[in-house]
């Protein structure tokens, strides 16, 4: 996972298939790293064969929680690992620290 953006997070991740079993996408669960709800927005990936993905009209300047499953008509597997990104702050966020 690796590129940031004000509003926004490019997630590059990994899979690795097991034999004879078919996956047909993804699921990214993410929330805001201080939000203790446990309310977690989901993005669906569908595909087996996509590795990345584009998690928009996030807040700027703001940590978050993300975790992610594949799935297939059968169910779904265990949640990932968890990962912490943060996007960009704002431009006038910066400036004001900058003063």
């Amino acid at each position: 996972m690796l590129q940031y953006r004000i509003n926004r997070l490019a997630l590059y991740f990994q899979y690795v298939a097991e034999e004879r079993v078919r996956v047909d996408g993804f699921v990214v669960q993410y929330h805001r790293y201080d939000d203790n709800d446990n309310n977690r927005d989901r993005q669906t990936v569908p595909g087996s064969d996509v590795r990345h993905t584009v998690l928009r009209q996030l807040e700027p300047d703001t940590a978050y929680s993300i975790v992610m499953h594949s799935f297939n008509r059968h169910g779904r597997s265990t949640l990932s690992n968890v990962v912490v990104m943060t996007t960009l702050a704002s431009v006038d966020t910066l400036e004001s620290v900058g003063q």
